[in-house]
């Protein structure tokens, strides 16, 4: 029986073969059909590079759940899981949401928002995102804006290094070149991670999906047309909404 806590991430991983398929980001689709004591809900899967596609979902109520696969893929299609949604660790509250002029968790608990900015640590060198994560506990803060797309900062900062080069690129290509049909599933996951350590720390990320901070450097977000931002949002949207 596999479990899950509430409030926590149930994850399904699924093989296909797609060794015959050009561009398997945008030729297969996968989607689930999830029901359960919150009713039935729908999801988007997403490829995740090699044969691995990825379901993700986060139970917001204890009780049994049951998805099953919709997808033109015929490996992927008419797949069945179940789990057990347990209840939410102790001091989990979940998500946040409006409560009138204030904010609550799922569970009723009101959330005080104490937030900083810190536009792109989530792809500088580990020394330095350990000592921000350190920082970020010491002085209590539970919020953290950041950036998704890498940013090129300009101007003369002295000896501190802001190049902020990212280690990889969100999609396939190079600067000015890149594929915006192909994320790159390496820059994403490197992604997740940093959500995942925020998250041990009791820390939401406030991720910003788009910004004017490229002037040009790798033309990421200025490059894209608007079929291309609506694909990259729906990429990014079924691989993190359930965190």
């Amino acid at each position: 029986m596999t479990t899950v806590r509430k409030y926590e991430i149930f994850e399904w991983t699924l093989t296909a073969d797609v060794s015959g398929v050009e561009n398997p980001f945008a030729q297969v689709s996968l989607k689930a059909v999830v029901t359960g004591p919150e009713g039935e809900a729908r999801l988007d899967g997403f490829y995740d590079g090699g044969n691995t596609f990825r379901l993700r979902y986060m139970p917001k109520a204890e009780g049994e759940y049951a998805l099953e696969t919709q997808s033109n893929h015929p490996a992927l299609h008419g797949l069945a899981a179940s789990f057990t949604a347990l209840p939410a660790p102790a001091g989990d509250h979940g998500p946040v949401g409006v409560d009138g002029i204030h904010f609550r968790h799922a569970d009723g608990a009101r959330f005080f928002v104490m937030g900083t900015t810190a536009y792109v640590w989530h792809h500088r060198p580990a020394e330095i995102r350990e000592r921000t994560l350190a920082s970020f506990s010491r002085y209590g803060f539970n919020k953290i804006r950041m950036l998704f797309f890498p940013k090129h900062y300009t101007g003369n900062f002295g000896a501190i290094d802001v190049s902020y080069e990212p280690p990889c690129y969100p999609f396939e290509g190079r600067p000015g070149s890149f594929d915006f049909s192909r994320p790159n599933p390496a820059y994403f996951r490197e992604y997740e991670d940093r959500l995942r350590e925020l998250d041990a720390r009791g820390i939401i990320a406030d991720t910003i999906l788009f910004h004017p901070y490229d002037y040009g450097h790798w033309n990421i977000d200025a490059g894209m047309d608007e079929d291309e931002a609506l694909f990259y949002v729906k990429y990014l949207v079924a691989r993190i909404a359930a965190f």
